[in-house]
């Protein structure tokens, strides 16, 4: 371990500075610089339309409208991401790692350019995910590194490798018009979320379906208007996170 750290050192990288977008309401311009290879920075929309919104504000007694920005949050767990592999007799790369989903051999053999029947998932007690886990971590590394070297290898982040390179919970800018009677009953909901999907789009799509579904929350409100939008950015990539997208709502 102390050897491949005095590697690392030795190793020089060259950055070339390039232009980027970091805010999603100026991500979502006709003119912003593209994130991903598409012809927008919107990863997808979604809405939800039920009663009458104009008549709901209309028949209010008590309307209220704000913003809210909600932060990038990491999960935070007790065991940061983990993971060791190695080649067994019949050429398979097993991996033993810390992995909420080990379906992901598939992926991992897809990289590899590998017959999925190549690569071996042994998942293993979780030190905490809250969704953190469920996209791949070291798994593609120690994998590539064993095939290449035909040597076992352990890969363990540090607290800072985790909150640098892994992904977040999606922040979100969240414009709220509330509309209820003086007795407390909510009568129009009209929201719009505009929500961070960072560089990359993992499990995003979802995240902003169960954002738009839970915006309700509990309340039986007849006249409601949704609108969600997640935005490609520069920043660092978000994906799972427990409540999945309905706290970010509620």
């Amino acid at each position: 371990e102390e050897i491949a750290e005095r590697a690392c050192d030795l190793i020089e990288i060259k950055y070339e500075l390039l232009p980027g977008v970091f805010d999603p309401e100026e991500a979502m311009k006709p003119n912003a610089y593209l994130v991903g290879e598409k012809d927008s920075n919107i990863v997808n929309e979604f809405g939800c339309l039920t009663g009458d919104i104009e008549k709901g504000f209309v028949e209010s007694e008590v309307i209220v409208e704000d913003r809210f920005e909600i932060p990038f949050i990491d999960h935070a767990y007790l065991e940061p991401e983990a993971g060791i592999s190695w080649l067994d007799d019949y050429g398979t790369i097993n991996i033993r790692v810390c992995s909420q989903v080990i379906e992901h051999f598939r992926d991992v053999a897809e990289v590899l350019n590998l017959p999925h029947n190549k690569v071996r998932y042994i998942g293993t007690m979780i030190g905490g995910g809250f969704g953190g886990k469920e996209d791949i971590t070291v798994e593609s590394f120690i994998a590539l590194l064993t095939l290449k070297t035909k040597r076992p290898v352990r890969l363990v982040y540090t607290r800072e490798e985790s909150l640098m390179a892994h992904c977040k919970k999606h922040a979100f800018i969240e414009k709220y018009k509330i509309g209820a009677k003086k007795n407390g009953k909510i009568v129009a909901l009209e929201a719009h979320y505009i929500g961070n999907a960072g560089a990359y789009t993992y499990l995003t799509p979802w995240v902003g379906l169960y954002a738009t579904v839970s915006a309700a929350g509990p309340y039986k409100i007849p006249n409601v208007k949704i609108k969600t939008q997640m935005v490609l950015t520069n920043n660092i990539f978000a994906s799972a996170f427990r409540g999945f997208g309905a706290n970010q709502a509620n």
